[in-house]
């Protein structure tokens, strides 16, 4: 459905007396802009977008009444391919004023509901009492189909708030909520000493018992070694019954700066992961003797003085890795840093299993023994082979086919999984390698992401 607005509208706006920094503000010239992803009761995803001006930057006219107002013409409109499925278009008018206001902040919130599907929203905005020119920003956004898992909504890093239980525009779910306003990335500042934040969560009792509880933790971390600051470490056991939203905050004033991330997880009641989102910031502290956080009294990993050894325990968990913690492991082992190797290894199980981090690793390594004992050859362990990162990664096959050398083909295996995340009867092909028996090379998958050969069969000729 394409919607067409154009409407005069005076706005009982909120108007906050605070002093801006340029540093937290990315100013669309005369305005800020921040939009987040949520969901309502009725499955309906939506989108909330939060609009503020400067009255520094507006330009006020005075009226016959000798009352000072400015006017600033808003445009949006949300396009899907070539096609325009929004279109709002409205004056912003600031309240009436005998005075031009000095450093107040006008803030404006709608909500825009919208399907699934990949869009691009234009902002247009004109001053009308200004001769520069309109001023557009473009923005690429995603609304993803979670059909039925669970997920978690955007999240809002939140500068001011109030409680407030009546139904003003700024007000969601009893809090009147003023974002912390960005382009690129969040920006937080010295004189913000107390982080807030704000994210929902849905599609729980498609997942998960009614008798059942969950937990939610959210907590920040290091956003190069994606190290846990057990100080900002939160982990709540939930009902299912209970609220699916979040409203909290930390006590920042001793974070030292450096970039981070604060991070939401969902987990079952066993501390399982089932989903996570994350919202990178970075924070400028200029106070001294500020805390680092990096408390390893708990590391598993902490009587091992070998380094080599801490070495090969990273590199057999690259199978399970994603592409930025292998970006990590490899500066890792390029720094050789014994301690930064045991901090980096154990936040990895810590995130996987936050209440039994250790119980990970025991699993993983009884897994690797498996593999190192099955496909190790010559001076190259088993977790560092096709098969052995392919058992790591998926676990064991369901069956394996295992064709012997002919005088028409070579030596190869077919490993069949009747299931690997949503995908079905999935195989993976490897070929032994002439010069080294035993020792086999994938060379072809069924499965997303993995090496794919259609002619697989050519290369198995001798």
């Amino acid at each position: 459905m394409k919607y067409k607005l154009k409407i005069l509208i005076l706005f009982s706006h909120v108007i906050i007396n605070i002093l801006l920094n340029n540093n937290l503000y990315c100013q669309i010239t005369k305005a800020n802009f921040n939009f987040y992803q949520f969901e309502n009761n009725s499955k309906q995803k939506y989108l909330e977008y939060y609009l503020s001006f400067n009255s520094n930057n507006l330009n006020f006219v005075l009226n016959d009444s000798s009352i000072y107002q400015a006017f600033v013409n808003v445009n949006i409109k949300i396009k899907n391919s070539n096609t325009e499925i929004y279109s709002d278009e409205y004056t912003f008018v600031t309240p009436k004023n005998k005075t031009i206001p000095l450093k107040n902040i006008f803030i404006e919130k709608k909500k825009i509901f919208i399907n699934n599907g990949d869009y691009i929203m234009d902002i247009m905005i004109k001053d009308e009492n200004s001769n520069s020119n309109e001023v557009i920003s473009n923005h690429n956004f995603k609304i993803i189909d979670y059909e039925k898992n669970i997920y978690i909504s955007d999240i809002i890093l939140i500068e001011k708030y109030n409680i407030d239980e009546s139904n003003s525009k700024l007000n969601k779910n009893g809090v009147n909520i003023i974002p912390i306003f960005y382009e690129k990335n969040v920006f937080i500042n010295d004189y913000i000493k107390q982080l807030y934040f704000y994210f929902e969560w849905y599609n729980l009792r498609n997942n998960i018992n009614e008798s059942e509880n969950y937990m939610i933790s959210y907590h920040i971390e290091d956003s190069q070694y994606n190290k846990i600051l057990n100080q900002f470490f939160i982990l709540k056991r939930k009902k299912i019954s209970d609220n699916n939203i979040l409203f909290s905050g930390f006590n920042i004033e001793n974070l030292r700066s450096g970039n981070y991330n604060f991070v939401a997880r969902i987990l079952d009641s066993l501390g399982t992961e089932l989903c996570r989102k994350k919202v990178f910031f970075q924070r400028k502290n200029s106070k001294k003797n500020n805390l680092s956080f990096y408390d390893s009294k708990n590391n598993f990993y902490a009587e091992i003085n070998n380094i080599e050894l801490m070495a090969e325990y990273i590199s057999s968990v690259y199978p399970i890795f994603d592409e930025i913690e292998v970006m990590f492991a490899e500066n890792q082992l390029k720094n050789w840093n014994l301690e930064q190797m045991k901090d980096f290894l154990y936040n990895f199980w810590k995130t996987k299993n936050p209440l039994k981090p250790k119980l990970e690793w025991d699993k993983y390594q009884k897994k690797v023994s498996l593999v190192n004992s099955q496909f190790s050859y010559r001076n190259i362990k088993g977790f560092a082979t096709s098969q052995g990162k392919v058992y790591l990664k998926y676990g064991e096959p369901n069956s394996i086919e295992k064709y012997p050398q002919t005088s028409n083909h070579k030596r190869y295996q077919i490993w069949n999984y009747n299931k690997i995340k949503n995908q079905t009867n999935q195989i993976f092909i490897f070929i032994e390698n002439i010069n080294d028996y035993d020792n086999f090379n994938l060379i072809h998958s069924t499965v997303s992401g993995e090496i794919n050969n259609i002619n697989w069969q050519k290369s198995i000729l001798r």
